[in-house]
């Protein structure tokens, strides 16, 4: 059976948003396994090009864990129960799973102008709503939400920029 693009975004966008709740929910070590694992679902049945989405993912994870690290060292992002200098392994996990929807569900995004519009408006919702979970300690004042926006923002134009380079060889086939 073919599975189309548009319903291979409609898998892509349901596994992410099913995974970011339970992650956000149980943030612990199983959530990081259940994601990862969605991931590896995610390859199989919706990746056309598993292996060049894999080492995307693998290089765009580095670089969301990196400035979520930064923030956490900064003290915008606070774990109560990991006081480490690298973010949870949930944390991480999600981050993998987040940059599937930049190959699929988000794709038109990426391309779009609203690439310079959305991201800083919905990374830190994302955060805030994960504190409101219980899975993190977020911004307190205006200025560090700001801070984060303007993380996100140049993050997601960079992702951006990440996930066409990946995808630029086989752009006619993958929709």
């Amino acid at each position: 059976m073919q599975v189309s693009t548009g319903q291979r975004n409609l898998i892509n966008f349901v596994l992410f948003q099913g995974g970011w709740i339970f992650v956000a929910i149980r943030h612990d070590n199983l959530a990081a396994g259940v994601a990862l694992a969605l991931v590896t679902v995610h390859l199989i049945t919706v990746s056309r090009e598993p292996l060049r989405e894999g080492v995307f993912i693998l290089v765009a994870t580095l670089l969301g864990s990196a400035m979520d690290s930064l923030w956490s060292q900064l003290g915008l992002l606070r774990f109560a129960a990991h006081p480490g200098p690298v973010i949870p392994l949930w944390l991480i996990a999600l981050w993998a799973l987040f940059l599937t929807t930049l190959w699929h569900s988000l794709y038109g995004l990426v391309k779009s102008r609203w690439r310079w519009v959305l991201p800083p408006i919905a990374g830190p919702f994302a955060y805030f709503s994960a504190a409101r979970l219980g899975a993190l300690e977020g911004p307190q004042t205006l200025l560090e939400w700001a801070l984060l926006a303007l993380g996100w923002w140049l993050l997601f134009l960079l992702l951006a920029k990440l996930t066409a380079q990946f995808r630029q060889p086989h752009e006619r086939c993958i929709a």
